[in-house]
């Protein structure tokens, strides 16, 4: 039940009853662990990433190069949640074996994992 009142000096009030939904963002944005500095074709590239302590937990998207990662390469792991905060860690991996087509022409290549709710 909610309630809301205005200020004197007649202090009307109204209430009525509905749902209210509780958001805790993550504190930051979500964390890339496993990475090397650089890469070539042929490599294995393995990578975790990691949204901590928000509510709901975030559904984690994995980019190369901007564009949204083939789903054949993403792992998601099991939601954590903290018995002491009710808050939830979320994590997804990436894995592949790098081509030529995953590097832009300058041979670059950016990998990327956004969070969202």
């Amino acid at each position: 039940r909610c309630e809301v009142s205005t200020e004197a000096p007649q202090f009307s009030s109204t209430s009525g009853y509905g749902d209210l939904l509780v958001l805790v963002l993550p504190p930051g944005p979500p964390i890339i662990r496993g990475g090397q500095q650089e890469y070539s074709p042929g490599d294995f590239v393995q990578l975790n990433c990691t949204s901590y302590n928000s509510k709901p937990a975030p559904d984690l998207i994995w980019y190369i190069n901007e564009n949204k990662a083939d789903p054949s390469y993403v792992v998601q792991h099991p939601v954590v949640t903290s018995k002491e905060t009710g808050l939830h860690n979320a994590t997804s991996s990436l894995y592949l074996t790098l081509g030529e087509r995953h590097f832009n022409s300058k041979g670059e290549i950016s990998i990327s994992c956004t969070a969202s709710i």
